[in-house]
């Protein structure tokens, strides 16, 4: 398994600390380097560029080990440290602190028999690290998060023992990310609409007839209409602000609800159809029918 895995196969850093910590051992001396930084603040790319600088340089590969916290709390013998190489990296040394303090809601309590693998796991990661940096002649660079973060995960001893021979780079944290909705996100103003079209919105309808959900939209009445959108209205949405007048338009006819005066303009009744009933010569030209 190579040391520098494809995601960080092109990892570039100009960071001081890398360069120090890559030139000292370079040189045949013992660097030891804690990495601090939050979550996405880029400690493991910057780590991965400090190890494809070694090798770039002729380091040997042979010489450098790379462990995951996890993987090596769930694997880890005490020959696994005492044994290493001259050149020993641990990434996410804080990883299972940092996700339960970064927690946004209530965590379940795992079960019993969980509690106590992870304890383990726990217990083996904090005596690695502390193996580790009581080897002399060797040179390693643990990542995590802060110096607080690691104390819980290895032990206040061994995390002042850490901060006492080694060396600290914190990076910065990376900006912030805008989300959907937020004061932050900015977007590109729509253009403008037809006069129409914009009358249709904001009465509610959806073009296609169609919901954003997909449902399909609510049975359209007078009331929700928009004199606008109508072909050959001939009205302007000037027409429906309150306190402007409204004239009668060629085509339209007030319906009179029954039990109420007639309308004004409309003098005498409009006349009533005849309705011939099919395979009889009867005829009506009013609600009561007449035989001949």
């Amino acid at each position: 398994m190579p040391v520098v895995p494809p995601l960080f196969s092109d990892a570039e850093s100009d960071h001081p600390a890398i360069a120090e910590w890559c030139s000292t051992i370079l040189a045949g001396d013992t660097a030891r380097l804690l990495l601090l930084g939050p979550h996405w603040s880029g400690k493991s790319h910057t780590a991965y560029a400090g190890l494809r600088r070694l090798l770039a340089a002729g380091y040997r590969e042979e010489n450098i080990t790379v462990h995951q916290a996890h993987d090596l709390g769930r694997s880890y013998e005490p020959g696994m440290i005492e044994n290493t190489t001259a050149v020993t990296v641990i990434d996410d040394l804080t990883l299972s602190v940092d996700l339960v303090r970064e927690a946004t809601a209530p965590l379940k309590p795992d079960a019993a028999d969980v509690q106590a693998m992870m304890a383990l796991e726990a217990g083996a990661l904090a005596d690695a690290v502390a193996r580790l940096s009581l080897l002399p002649q060797r040179s390693w660079l643990l990542i995590a998060s802060n110096i607080d973060c690691l104390a819980e995960a290895v032990g206040q001893e061994t995390a002042d023992r850490l901060v006492a021979v080694a060396e600290q780079a914190e990076l910065a944290p990376a900006p912030a990310r805008p989300y959907a909705g937020s004061s932050r996100t900015t977007s590109t103003p729509a253009p403008p609409q037809p006069a129409g079209l914009r009358c249709a919105l904001s009465s509610g309808r959806r073009k296609g007839g169609l919901w954003p959900s997909g449902r399909t939209a609510p049975r359209r009445t007078a009331r929700s209409r928009c004199p606008a959108s109508r072909v050959g209205c001939g009205r302007s949405p000037a027409t429906n602000a309150p306190g402007a007048t409204r004239t009668a338009q060629p085509g339209w006819s007030r319906r009179r609800v029954p039990g109420s005066a007639r309308s004004p303009t409309s003098s005498a009744p409009s006349p009533v159809a005849p309705v011939t009933r099919r395979g009889t010569a009867r005829t009506s030209t009013s609600c009561a029918t007449s035989t001949t």
